[in-house]
Order: structure tokens, then sequence, then C-alpha cells
């Protein structure tokens, strides 16, 4: 599967506004970030952030000059930063879009997809961005303090799959 994503670079200079015979409105401006939901015997790797402590699944925002990479690329690139060279996932289809809004000591907002992934091999060696790292069960995600959106995302990988 590619999937390419082009985005204007005046996208990212400003807010941009819409004008229309009838209305001005403000279009919204964020990054935009891939997720893996990394499925192995039937649960899925959560990490907890470094900053803030919260969980989320791996992956990341799209780097300057990453604009017309197939995503899966791009997917890959994150995951190998941030659980190590050594492990192999599979990608496949974006499941779920959501929005992620950061507050202290980031500000903006995120523009996130979700992929299904499945584990293949490898051990994790996790990056300064996280402290630590979970498989976890529809029921064990629960005990966890889950970054904003990501129990909503983790809830609908568990209903659709």
């Amino acid at each position: 599967m590619q999937c390419f994503l082009f985005i204007p670079a005046t996208f990212w200079d400003a807010a941009l506004t819409l004008q229309t015979n009838t209305m001005t409105r403000e279009i919204q401006r964020f990054d935009v970030g891939l997720k893996a939901f990394i499925e192995r015997d039937g649960r899925v790797l959560v990490i907890r952030e470094s900053i803030g402590g919260l969980w989320e699944v791996p992956g990341g925002r799209i780097d300057v000059g990453e604009e017309r990479l197939p995503l899966p690329d791009i997917l890959l690139r994150e995951i190998s930063e941030e659980l190590g060279p050594s492990f192999t996932l599979t990608i496949g289809d974006p499941f779920i879009t959501w929005i992620r809004v950061w507050s202290a000591p980031k500000v903006g907002q995120v523009y996130l997809t979700g992929f299904r992934c499945a584990y293949v091999s490898g051990e994790i060696t996790i990056s300064d961005e996280h402290t630590e790292y979970q498989w976890v069960s529809s029921e064990t995600m629960l005990q966890l303090d889950f970054a904003p959106g990501y129990r909503e995302a983790l809830d609908e990988f568990w209903k659709t799959r």
C-alpha cells in the first residue's frame, strides 16, 4: 500500500482564512502525525512519554521534506527511532484519525492517523522520548493514564479488529 500526502508549504506558514460569499472562517492549522497500533498475541504496544508521563502508541510527526514519501515509510522511520532498529512490524491499513491538542511545554495540535500493525520480530530499545513500554489488552489499558485521544483510539481499535 502506498499513501502520499501533499501539503503546500503555505499551510505551515500561518493560520489561513477561507472567505466565501456568505461567511469567513478560520482554517485549522496543525502538524500531521502517524501512529502504529502494533498487535502481538492479542495485546497492543503502548509507550510512556518522558515529558508528562502519559501513555500513547508509537509513531510521530511527518518531518519537513517527507511530504512526498509513502506514509508507511515515514511510520517505519518513526518506529525505528522510538523502538530501535531491530524492531520489525508489518503496517496495515489506516483505521482512525483524531486530533491531539498539546499543552505546555508544547503548544499546538497534531492531526493523527492510526494504522493497524502487527509485530514481526526484534527487541525494543526505547528512545529518550519515552520511559517504558507495555503490551496491553483492552482490560489492562484501563489502568493507564493516556494522552488526549488515545484511549478513544484504542477503544476503536479493539472494537473493529
